[in-house]
């Protein structure tokens, strides 16, 4: 498969890129063969709202949420400042378990 994608073509009817967006149609894998290649997916204001560093650990790999991922653990939560509202409570990780399983 090429590693650039025109916009506005598709590939095997699976991915469209157009200007200012792209959509999908199936499964997503990124990196199947396993190599030593990074992902990173940008917010407005964070270009690290989620980071994965496929060559931590002897590849293993690490993530990062919020922040770039370290070599000091499997999983970093630390996103950046946020602005509170008044009377709002914000966490920096929350899990919620309350689903029926």
């Amino acid at each position: 498969m090429p590693n650039l994608i025109t916009k506005g073509h598709a590939i095997a009817g699976k991915l469209t890129v157009k200007t200012g967006g792209a959509a999908l149609n199936g499964a997503v894998t990124i990196n199947e063969d396993g190599g030593d290649y990074d992902f990173r997916v940008e917010a407005d204001n964070n270009t690290n709202a989620m980071n994965v560093d496929a060559g931590l650990f002897t590849g293993v790999g690490a993530v990062g949420v919020g922040s770039a991922a370290v070599n000091t653990a499997a999983v970093t939560v630390d996103p950046p400042a946020l602005t509170a509202v008044a009377a709002t409570n914000y966490a920096k990780l929350r899990v919620d378990n309350t689903a029926a399983v």
